[in-house]
């Protein structure tokens, strides 16, 4: 008899929690607020209203393009009213310079230019060629140090100097009778292949390689600088190679081999060898010849 009882008093206050919860769900307004499914399904329709699509968004300073998916266009060429635009790794399009990538529809690589609006217009002055194992043997080098679209450009200048100052050796007879002034065009080219391939070179090799790894990585302004340099004695200048880089409107010198010896601990070598202001740097290095690099 008592649990007839139990039963009934607890069908009694399932049927009240149920009668509750109806009330609740139909009539929101006497309680104040939204049901929480109905509040799910506003705010899906607000993210879905605010995707974009075919559509191009600027963001600090650079421009992206979102496909009819609503999805950001990353690694690819794009033919938009009829003009050439290709994006990157994180997305922002190409634009007021040289970049290599694969042609359009084609496995061959080549370095094509960009103008100040993203696009490209082909012609002699914005088509290049390039050795296709240069680029594989970069791009297997930044992949290794774990360089991606989310790496700061400081922090993959700073990994790319040490992979170069450490991971390589020196070999002065590499560039036996090499004068940067006379030299054939596009020896940067060769040298930073051969350094990659062999990983052991001259100073020109060491600046060759860092400035092409540096600038596939991040796209900064980089030059190599060939002259001369006082880095051991200020009163004995040698002939030299060494990169610089266009980091916040500033020129910085970054000389791996030299640092390379200031790791072995060279006693000799008085200055900073990581990141040395152009301004500081002018009383160590005296350059004769830029080679900008643009790949």
């Amino acid at each position: 008899m008592k649990n007839r009882k139990k039963t009934g008093i607890r069908k009694k206050a399932g049927i009240f929690m149920l009668a509750l919860c109806l009330a609740v769900g139909i009539a929101p307004a006497d309680f104040g607020a939204m049901p929480v499914s109905a509040a799910a399904q506003t705010k899906t329709k607000a993210k879905k209203a605010k995707v974009k699509k075919n559509k191009w968004v600027q963001k600090n300073g650079k421009w992206y393009y979102y496909n009819a998916k609503g999805k950001m266009l990353k690694n690819t060429w794009k033919v938009i009213k009829n003009q050439y635009y290709y994006f990157g790794a994180d997305g922002a399009r190409k634009q007021s310079c040289w970049y290599t990538t694969k042609a359009m529809g084609k496995e061959q690589y080549m370095t094509f230019y960009f103008n100040s609006k993203g696009v490209f217009v082909k012609s002699a002055n914005t088509l290049k060629s390039i050795d296709q194992d240069l680029v594989k043997k970069m791009d297997a080098a930044i992949a290794g140090q774990k360089i991606t679209a989310k790496t700061s450009a400081e922090a993959a200048v700073k990994t790319l100097f040490c992979l170069v100052r450490d991971q390589y050796g020196y070999d002065g007879l590499s560039a036996r009778g090499f004068k940067p002034e006379t030299a054939p065009q596009n020896w940067e080219y060769t040298f930073a292949k051969q350094m990659l391939t062999n990983k052991k070179g001259s100073c020109y090799h060491y600046a060759a390689a860092l400035a092409f790894l540096v600038k596939r990585a991040t796209g900064l302004p980089v030059r190599i600088g060939t002259g001369t340099a006082r880095v051991y004695r200020k009163d004995n200048a040698q002939f030299h190679g060494w990169v610089e880089i266009g980091i916040g409107g500033a020129w910085y010198i970054y000389d791996p081999i030299v640092a390379k010896n200031a790791a072995n601990r060279d006693k000799s070598l008085t200055y900073p060898l990581y990141k040395l202001p152009y301004n500081t740097a002018r009383q160590y290095y005296t350059a004769t010849k830029y080679f900008v690099v643009n790949i």
